[in-house]
């Protein structure tokens, strides 16, 4: 696609969007202060966090879940499309990698990476609510 319909996109997919900050994490072993046996913690990496446009797509019904007597748990799993390259994106990988956590900022909703998927203009992020 040529660069004026790239910031075409760009521009319809900020105007279009919300704001979500995004956050990653490094761990951090010294994070144990006077404590032994204390591993460390992860901590918000330098370059977090970060506000970026995107548009956020449900696709399906919210799962409803029994919560032993505090009420209903409702979870939504959804996709955050963000244009490429505007922030890293960490899907998490067991214990050597904290997953990148979404914000939204305009309902104070938060969802945490499970996969990337790199699309011709967009990166689509499916997440779960966390």
């Amino acid at each position: 696609m040529t660069a004026p319909g790239q910031a075409a996109i760009a521009r319809a997919h900020s105007m279009l969007g919300r704001d979500f900050r995004v956050i990653n994490y490094e761990f951090e072993a010294n994070c144990g202060g006077e404590n032994p046996y204390a591993d460390g913690d992860w901590v918000e990496a330098d370059i977090s966090p970060q506000v970026a446009p995107a548009t956020i797509d449900f696709g399906h019904e919210p799962e409803r879940r029994s919560g032993q007597g505090n009420g209903v748990q409702v979870e939504q799993d959804a996709v955050i499309y963000l244009q490429q390259g505007s922030v890293d994106i960490q899907p998490g990988t067991g214990d050597e990698e904290r997953a990148t956590e979404f914000v939204d900022i305009e309902v104070g909703s938060e969802y945490r990476a499970v996969a990337v998927e790199e699309q011709l203009h967009l990166t689509a992020v499916h997440v779960e609510e966390i």
